[in-house]
């Protein structure tokens, strides 16, 4: 259903926004009100073509917007499969528009990302009926006409129609992997020489090693500010020779325990201070090991920036765009060189999906001819009748079915 509709300098309209409701909308308008401008408006979401004269004056281009509630399983089919990949997350409804520029071209959009005119159109056709005085353009198309008869069959054929758009679709990317398999032997052995060179390069590797090798190379590049800062630290706290921190809290506490009966109050903080004189020797101890640990090698600092740049060189080279989607990558390659270690041919295999799919798409579209032919007749009876209600009696009305490749 049509729930918005924004024009822009089409013509002689300067600017309007019209909000549908949800039953008949009527617009009506003494002649030159700019009916048949908002109908042009309309055939350009349907695809119509368009000229500079669609071009008002009030502006160096036209623009029209059309806001559409879908029912679901829309964006399932397969003519609108270009746009349905273009839609963003949670979005329940589909935003299409028209650009016509000054020199008479056009340019399409779908939720205001640029698309093609062919595709637009075929989506707004789904949803909107545009009816003339002499034409109807929908029923020319033989689409159009088969979602009409589908729906004279029932539920049943629209759900086994979707059935069928999903199957064409999946044997269409089962046919692509095969032809990607089977281009040439060449293709083949490089393919493999690839995976193998994937597994063999970030054997090893582990999600987290590129973090933990970055922290390493930082500790090992700034080793002497290290050893430099926690040396200073000891010698405050806890030094070798002389009075730190550590023993200074420890002397305060012994000088102020003798007191405690005399001013209670001292108690506390004797006590504290016999906390953080503890605490203290602990900080100075914990010191002391990281002194210990520090080791200035420029060997162990190479070895780190080697394996970082193993691990760049081997992203640039099979392009992936993290250290994590690299592992993933080598995953599935390992995974796949085990197949064919087992037997399981990757060319097999994919020949295997291609006549399941193709069996798939041959079951479900003689079921769709079958419900077709039973019911083209009374389609064509329902039609008839409704034609004599109208004052059509003398019309005939007939559905024929000619067979014609899948696609």
């Amino acid at each position: 259903m049509l729930r918005r509709l924004r024009i822009e300098n089409l013509v002689l309209i300067r600017e309007a926004d019209l909000a549908f409701g949800p039953e008949l909308n009527a617009i009506t308008g003494e002649t030159g009100a700019g009916k048949t401008i908002f109908a042009q408006a309309v055939g350009l979401l349907l695809g119509a073509r368009a000229d500079a004269s669609s071009v008002g004056a009030d502006g160096s281009e036209a623009y029209v917007e059309a806001e559409l509630d879908v029912p679901d399983g829309f964006f399932d089919e397969e003519e609108v499969a270009t746009l349905a990949e273009l839609r963003p997350d949670g979005e329940a409804g589909l935003v299409l528009a028209r650009r016509v520029f000054g020199d008479g071209r056009t340019r399409a959009y779908a939720w205001g990302r640029a698309v093609a005119r062919e595709d637009v159109a075929a989506a707004a056709e789904r949803l909107i009926a545009m009816s003339g005085q002499f034409e109807q353009r929908r029923l020319a198309r033989p689409s159009f006409q088969l979602d009409v008869l589908d729906a004279f069959c029932g539920a049943e054929q629209v759900a086994r129609r979707r059935d069928a758009g999903v199957a064409w679709r999946e044997l269409a990317a089962a046919r692509r992997r095969y032809e990607e398999l089977t281009r040439d032997a060449d293709a083949a052995a490089t393919r493999l020489a690839e995976l193998e060179a994937l597994v063999e390069g970030t054997d090893g590797l582990a999600p987290g090693d590129q973090d933990a090798l970055r922290t390493q190379r930082e500790r090992l590049r700034h080793v002497a500010e290290l050893e430099e800062a926690a040396a200073t630290a000891v010698e405050a706290i806890a030094p070798e020779e002389g009075d730190g921190a550590a023993s200074l809290a420890a002397q305060a506490e012994r000088v102020l325990a003798p007191l405690e009966r005399i001013a209670p109050e001292l108690a506390v903080v004797a006590t504290e201070l016999r906390d953080v004189s503890v605490r203290l020797v602990e900080v100075g101890s914990d010191l002391y090991s990281f002194l210990a640990s520090l080791e200035a090698d420029p060997e162990a600092l190479e070895g780190v920036e080697g394996r970082l740049a193993r691990i760049a060189n081997l992203q640039r080279r099979f392009d992936a765009a993290s250290f994590e989607e690299l592992l993933e990558r080598a995953g599935a390659a390992r995974a796949e060189l085990d197949e064919a270690a087992a037997g399981n041919d990757p060319v097999a295999a994919a020949a295997t999906a291609v006549a399941a799919a193709e069996s798939r798409v041959a079951a479900l579209a003689t079921e769709l001819r079958a419900a077709r032919r039973s019911q083209a007749r009374p389609f064509a009876d329902a039609v008839s009748e409704e034609l004599q209600g109208l004052g059509m009696g003398d019309g005939e009305f007939l559905a024929e079915l000619r067979k014609r490749e899948p696609g």
